[in-house]
């Protein structure tokens, strides 16, 4: 069966944006399917009602915590394998920092030592990566993340695709995308969404995560927008100190959210999760079907 970047069941093929391939995936190969009809899964409403009751806005909205439930259910089998999580500008962090927690307590779970990292900057960044920016592959978390909160043509996230592949030991085929919408594909990478794909069509109305996110820049993070190499080296890392309350809140924030949503995970198959964090399938060839993963 051969390797093919997965996109939520419809995928393409990374060859269409890049000339030179890495040579093949390590990760499992999944039959085609058609994009599902069924409503998105959502979270508990009991489970709700307690996150809306601890989380402030702009993050405490239905849309945003189910969109994210729906993405972490299809990363449920590959949390564990992830050694590096990459949040795309300012507006992509919390979602970022929450799939970032939620890596790793799978990590914990797992018996899996260190800890993932987390690194953030500009998804049309210029130029190369200062050193070290993008730490080395762990020998059990072979795999990096990209998280956003809207794919709406896919350059920014390839972009983003390219400067981490370069400036690293992470191969196309290993680093896969999440966001919490997609307005079309992105055959460059393994691509995992929440919802439904919309349309160019369309506009930006009450069914997209778009409005809850648009003044984040300037209420909820602190470093500033690591645009190119001359970005100061903090502007890469989760920040430490200088927050203001309502920062701090916003990043505590996404750990209380990203705590709710893995209780709601079902449990994996360590073994096969712990091969798949050292780049061994241990699928035989294809996914574990856990329930939930493609409904």
């Amino acid at each position: 069966m051969s390797e093919k970047p997965i996109d939520n069941g419809l995928y393409g093929s990374w060859r269409d944006l890049y000339d030179e391939p890495d040579g093949p995936s390590v990760m499992p190969s999944v039959p085609r399917a058609e994009e599902s009809k069924t409503a998105a899964p959502r979270v508990p409403e009991h489970v709700m009602a307690e996150l809306l009751g601890q989380v402030n806005a702009p993050f405490n909205h239905e849309l945003v915590i189910n969109r994210m439930y729906d993405v972490v259910l299809k990363l449920n089998d590959r949390l564990g394998a992830y050694g590096l999580v990459v949040g795309d500008d300012r507006r992509g962090r919390f979602p970022a920092v929450a799939m970032w927690h939620l890596v790793n307590m799978r990590r914990a779970e797992l018996g899996l030592e260190p800890k993932a990292e987390i690194r953030f900057m500009y998804g049309r960044y210029e130029g190369e990566l200062p050193e070290d920016v993008v730490p080395p592959k762990l020998p059990n978390g072979v795999r990096a993340l990209i998280v956003t909160e809207v794919v709406k043509f896919g350059t920014s996230a390839s972009n983003l695709l390219g400067v981490i592949t370069r400036a690293g030991e992470f191969k196309r085929t290993d680093v896969d995308v999440a966001s919490l919408e997609a307005w079309q594909s992105l055959p460059a990478a393994n691509f995992f969404y929440g919802g439904a794909m919309r349309s160019h069509d369309e506009t930006t109305d009450a069914n997209s995560v778009d409005p809850y996110f648009f003044d984040i820049s300037v209420r909820s993070l602190a470093s500033p927008v690591a645009r190119n190499a001359d970005a100061p080296k903090e502007s890469y890392y989760l920040p430490q100190d200088g927050l203001t309350p309502e920062q701090t809140k916003a990043y505590q924030d996404a750990e209380t959210v990203a705590r709710a949503l893995y209780g709601l995970l079902s449990p994996v198959d360590p073994v096969a999760a712990r091969r798949m964090a050292t780049g061994r399938t241990g699928y035989g060839g294809h996914f574990d079907r856990t329930p939930g993963y493609w409904d």
